[in-house]
């Protein structure tokens, strides 16, 4: 939802996770695990490429 608004994001999985709980009030048994950024970006870049797959190897 947040792209089709022009809006950007990024996860973020390494972040002081005690400090989190103490700004946002957290209650004892809640664990942050991962904080999701937003925001309004100059541009939207495109989509890196993608590398071919390769069809000759074994799984």
């Amino acid at each position: 939802m947040a792209y089709a608004l022009d809006i950007g994001s990024c996860p973020v999985a390494s972040f002081n996770k005690m400090a989190v709980k103490e700004l946002l009030d957290l209650p004892a048994h809640v664990e942050p695990a991962l904080i999701i950024t937003l925001g309004y970006p100059k541009e939207i870049p495109k989509p890196p490429r993608r590398r071919p797959l390769d069809r000759g190897g074994t799984c």
